[in-house]
């Protein structure tokens, strides 16, 4: 039971200690995560910490409360010393609507196609991603197509979206005959649709199907409890209608890898729809399948793919076989090189490291890369922000600790599927991760570039590890739950380093100065305010119903190095252009050496036509051994990137045609693929 002095406690300390919101920082947050109040008014920063470190703690008894541990998380999370992932800031506390977990592993069942993707559907609405292994030794154990039911879609003259239904065959008068099935306006009213279409492809002979979708509330519509704008009945149409048409062409075969993979982007695009979702995936495929190439491939010419990230799954046999200069091996390395440098897809996972000391086969990274996930399992992450502590490490390791307890409370949140409450239940998997350590080294006076070979940085993050293992490990057993399998990641922290302007994950600063973009709902509160300032807000290139604003962003990296070091500072601060691709893949197999025990998520960004394929090829086999998952891109390939470096002439002419000077000063950097879509 929270006291009334407990309740004030956040409020007070938000008095004393103003907000250090990053340039962006406080538009990202009310895009993303504020929340309505109890009295309907819009929540601020101190309502948001409560909020989530109460709900929280409110999932263990109080009796598993350090006696101050309500405090010290709020001022770790006011001060943005410490985050949680975006999903817990947007679902804890929230009640029966505590999806708190970030990403899912969507399995596959050998007697019924639908279970997959009815779990896809299900976890990308309520907001999470969802990766998934295609390979063909699970595609291979699938049903076939047995039929190709009848599909007649019924919705009423008088629902407000009537007409955008007739795209997709929607009749407003029901079917004298067949199975008739009235649509919940829910995620598990829809979830239950597509489930029924599919399993009646699975059985044999003719059949009549019939869906009223009149319940379904107008696209637009608010959805209180889950928070966003309903995708409306055309979007469920469009869904249910072109999965019958795909299916019943395949009828007496079973889906092939990009079959299964056209289905989840069209659920995908569904869950998107609403404008408030990015419904971020992960598809995997193994290095050794006969249609590995149609797959490396998929997103090479065009974007029709866009909801998910790419990565061919590798393992020892291969690095081996690439070692010896075995032409297949060597073959798929080099195009998925030139696919690096053509459009950043695909990345590599190493199915050998990643399953190294896991009680199961795990089969699939999550979206983003930093955590490897058995079939339905899901996980849950938050973040130390290294860079806000100096190099205080008993504060950073008390931080540590604080974070793996929220972490592993976290485990005991809502889960809805039966078959992820099993796994979860097990596994009890969490991850401890960082952000802002290009600041964390500087204020060490180390360069980036040199920060892999400092042998107290290294040491510094296996303490850091056996903190948080240590943490994980007793507080399992004082809940009486497994000890957590793994503990500790990098993640992107995209939006949620952004609120502190501080560097994401463990990349360098991507600029002195550059162009932010930020995406943001097509008339939003944000972006109308931002137009009304005199920023540029265009239409995503994209995704529908979501436009971009450009923000010219000064890093205040440097003025923070030179007010420490002095003369030292010049020679300090690099940005992720003068970063090696030796170098910067060194910080990040340092960090999975010393410090994660799950995955670590990281980009190379390499300048266009710097790499022939047969030299990236070469420079990334000296890696391949040492990485869970790799990723490069190449600058200026993307069409409304997040991040554009520009020169500071150029920021301060942009910043002139904004009100005041516009966005001042920020720490943004770069991050890997999901943040190039998803920013």
């Amino acid at each position: 039971m929270v006291t009334g002095s407990d309740r004030s406690y956040c409020r007070d300390v938000s008095a004393v200690l103003s907000t250090p919101w990053g340039p962006s920082g406080e538009i990202v947050y009310r895009r993303s995560y504020r929340r309505a109040r109890a009295d309907g008014s819009p929540e601020e920063w101190p309502d948001t910490v409560e909020r989530v470190v109460d709900g929280n703690l409110a999932l263990v008894d109080r009796r598993h409360h350090l006696p101050d541990e309500r405090r010290q998380l709020i001022e770790l999370f006011l001060q943005f010393r410490a985050l949680p992932a975006g999903r817990h800031l947007w679902s804890t506390g929230i009640r029966d609507r505590q999806h708190v977990f970030n990403c899912h592993a969507a399995g596959w069942e050998s007697n019924d196609l639908a279970a997959h993707f009815g779990f896809v559907l299900d976890q990308l609405l309520q907001g999470g991603g969802v990766g998934t292994n295609y390979s063909n030794r699970f595609l291979r154990r699938l049903p076939a197509i047995a039929s190709a039911p009848t599909l007649t879609l019924v919705c009423g003259d008088a629902h407000p979206d009537r007409a955008a239904l007739d795209r997709w065959n929607v009749t407003s008068t029901p079917a004298t005959h067949g199975e008739r099935h009235v649509v919940a306006d829910s995620r598990e009213g829809w979830r239950d649709a597509l489930v029924r279409l599919i399993r009646a492809h699975q059985l044999p002979g003719t059949q009549t199907l019939e869906f009223d979708l009149g319940g379904v509330r107008p696209k637009g519509a608010v959805i209180a409890r889950h928070g966003g704008f309903a995708a409306g009945p055309a979007a469920l149409a469009k869904l249910l209608r072109l999965t019958s048409d795909m299916l019943r062409v395949l009828v007496g075969s079973q889906l092939d890898s990009l079959d299964a993979m056209a289905l989840d982007h069209l659920i995908a695009e569904t869950a998107a729809a609403g404008g408030m979702r990015r419904a971020a995936r992960m598809s995997i495929k193994h290095w050794a399948d006969d249609d590995v190439f149609a797959f490396i491939d998929a997103k090479r010419h065009g974007d029709g793919q866009w909801s998910t990230n790419l990565s061919v799954e590798i393992d020892d046999d291969f690095i081996d076989l690439v070692e010896r200069g075995h032409d297949r091996a060597v073959a798929v390395l080099r195009r998925v090189v030139d696919g690096m440098l053509t459009n950043g897809e695909p990345g590599l996972w190493n199915w050998s490291l990643a399953n190294a000391d896991e009680p199961s086969e795990v089969t699939t990274p999550n979206p983003c890369g930093e955590i490897s996930l058995q079939p339905w399992e899901s996980c849950t992450i938050g973040h130390v922000n290294l860079g806000a502590f100096e190099d205080d490490i008993d504060a950073i390791a008390d931080a540590h600790r604080l974070m793996a307890r929220f972490l592993l409370r976290s485990t005991f949140a809502t889960i809805t599927d039966a078959r992820q409450r099993g796994v979860v239940g097990r596994n009890r998997r969490i991850g401890v991760g960082h952000f802002g350590y290009h600041a964390w080294v500087l204020g060490r006076g180390v360069r980036y570039s040199d920060s892999h070979r400092d042998p107290s940085i290294r040491s510094t993050l296996r303490h850091l590890h056996a903190v948080t293992r240590q943490a994980a490990d007793e507080y399992a057993a004082e809940l009486g739950v497994p000890s957590p399998v793994k503990v500790t990641t990098v993640a992107p922290t995209g939006t949620v380093a952004k609120l502190a302007g501080a560097s994401e994950g463990i990349q360098p600063i991507y600029a002195r100065h550059y162009l932010r973009r930020i995406r943001l709902a097509a008339g939003s509160e944000e972006a109308t305010a931002l137009q009304e300032r005199g920023f540029a807000v265009e239409d995503d290139a994209v995704v529908a119903n979501t436009v971009v604003a450009t923000i010219p962003t000064r890093d205040t990296l440097v003025a923070d190095v030179r007010h420490r070091w002095g003369a030292r500072a010049d020679g300090l601060v690099e940005s992720a252009d003068e970063v090696s691709l030796r170098d910067f893949l060194g910080v990040q197999a340092m960090y999975q050496e010393c410090y994660a025990d799950n995955g670590v998520s990281a980009t190379a960004h390499v300048p266009e036509g710097a790499w022939t394929v047969q030299e990236l090829a070469a420079a990334l086999g000296a890696f391949l051994r040492r990485l869970k998952g790799t990723t490069i891109l190449v600058e200026g390939r993307w069409v409304q990137a997040p991040y554009e470096r520009i020169s500071e002439a150029a920021y301060l002419s942009f910043a002139a045609r904004t009100e005041g000077s516009g966005v001042a000063t920020c720490g943004d950097v770069s991050t890997r693929r999901c943040g190039q879509r998803r920013s």
